[in-house]
């Protein structure tokens, strides 16, 4: 082997490797690729696998964001200015948030021309500043719809930035569409003690009819396909198909071309306290025979009934109530509910979904089944909350909120199946 060595002085500049081989005759001289630079910033393309790319760099500040997999094009800039359709960042701007004096702001926008789809929201991010800003470092997001911005994430410490990892909600770019990040030093919440709220930011309860005492039962007429908007009140639904990207939960499918027989099985209602309940037929027995209501309210929402004998006329799929609102920001919600029958498979959950205003699948917010073959459920009213995380994606946008059951056919034997709900709080800043 000979070695060729270009140097100047006593320092190596380069060194190439030539092979001669045995047997008389040179082979052309091997290579090796160098490795590649990550991806630089600009547009990328979203595919059925994760990616990552190196941020743009602005007053010192710069990093990577690792894209989820997604459809669709996108592309980031990074800048110590906040864009021009976005309000500024400031102690005040982002609710509930405790920022540093005069912190360093970095705005991240993630934008396309042709939209785009990230099953992944938002991205993670492994931010690099030019300094050792001290504290805690924030993450909070802009919706264009409300005008306010939200904060999302606290960052952790790693190496010379931080690290904001990534959210798992879909988000849905129409062409042209953007989505602007915030990420500066703060403290989250506030430190205590924490200053009285204004008035305009006392939270508010967002559903009409909580305890559904309007004092009348809605109408047994199912709307087709989707329910009738009513900014004041329930309405009977149901729910057939799912908008893109969403799914409905493990097990539990629509029907989508089955027409219910009200004769059979009565859609969801607002029943007085005290109305009968009947119960099946099939051990455990249910003992709750009548609709309690909670803490002796009038009314309460009722969702299933007796299941006759070989029911396939009877199965309603999704048979709910909904009502239509926005989702304000930081929303969470809270009911009282009452599970109660005697089913012996698992054909019978309760959900609690969003849906859009066409009556189309959005998110699951919350299921169960308490009802099985050993267990006939609850002895009393008992709440679930669900956090304002399952809220975060949908702030600002118009709504369904639906209530109610999924039934499968399939069972030959008598049994009741019930869920009692009331006090329904939909807790939000207006």
């Amino acid at each position: 082997m000979r070695l060729l060595m270009l140097a100047f002085g006593a320092t190596a500049v380069g060194v190439v490797a030539l092979t001669a081989c045995g047997g008389g005759g040179n082979t052309a001289p091997s290579y090796i690729a160098p490795p590649q630079p990550p991806a630089q910033a600009g547009q990328i393309t979203l595919s059925n696998t994760t990616s990552q790319q190196q941020l743009p760099t602005s007053g010192g500040y710069g990093g990577t964001i690792s894209w989820p997999v997604g459809s669709g094009t996108v592309d980031t800039s990074l800048s110590t200015t906040a864009p021009s359709n976005v309000e500024v960042v400031t102690p005040s701007a982002v609710r509930r948030q405790k920022a540093a004096a005069g912190p360093t702001v970095v705005y991240l926008t993630i934008s396309t021309t042709s939209g785009a789809t990230l099953n992944g929201f938002p991205p993670a991010v492994g931010l690099t500043t030019p300094t050792a800003d001290s504290g805690p470092w924030q993450e909070a997001e802009y919706s264009s719809t409300v005008g306010t911005w939200t904060n999302v994430e606290t960052g952790a410490a790693k190496g010379d930035g931080v690290a904001f990892p990534g959210g798992k909600q879909t988000l849905t770019l129409a062409a042209g569409g953007s989505v602007t990040l915030a990420f500066y030093p703060g403290m989250y919440p506030e430190p205590t003690p924490t200053p009285t709220p204004t008035p305009e930011a006392t939270p508010t309860n967002f559903i009409a009819q909580p305890n559904f005492d309007s004092g009348t039962q809605v109408a047994i007429e199912w709307p087709t396909p989707n329910p009738t908007p009513n900014s004041t009140g329930w309405t009977q639904c149901t729910i057939q198909t799912a908008a893109n990207g969403a799914t409905f939960p493990a097990g539990q499918a629509p029907f989508t071309t089955y027409t219910p027989d009200p004769n059979a099985t009565p859609a969801a209602v607002v029943e007085a306290g005290g109305t009968s309940a009947p119960a099946g037929s099939n051990s455990p027995h249910a003992t709750q025979t009548t609709v309690p209501t909670y803490n002796g309210v009038p009314y309460a929402g009722v969702f299933g009934s007796l299941f006759a004998n070989n029911y396939y006329v009877a199965d309603w799929a999704y048979n709910g109530l909904c009502q239509s609102l926005t989702i304000p920001p930081a929303a969470t919600l809270t009911m009282e509910i009452f599970g109660q029958g005697n089913q012996i498979a698992k054909y019978f959950d309760f959900d609690v979904m969003l849906l859009n205003p066409q009556g189309q699948l959005l998110t699951t917010l919350y299921t169960e089944d308490v009802i099985t073959s050993t267990s006939a459920g609850d002895t009393a009213y008992r709440q679930i909350s669900i956090p304002n995380s399952a809220f975060a994606a949908y702030e600002g946008q118009p709504a369904e909120l639906f209530i109610g059951i999924w039934t499968s056919s399939g069972n030959s034997t008598k049994y009741s199946g019930y869920y009692f709900v009331d006090d329904v709080n939909l807790q939000g800043i207006p």
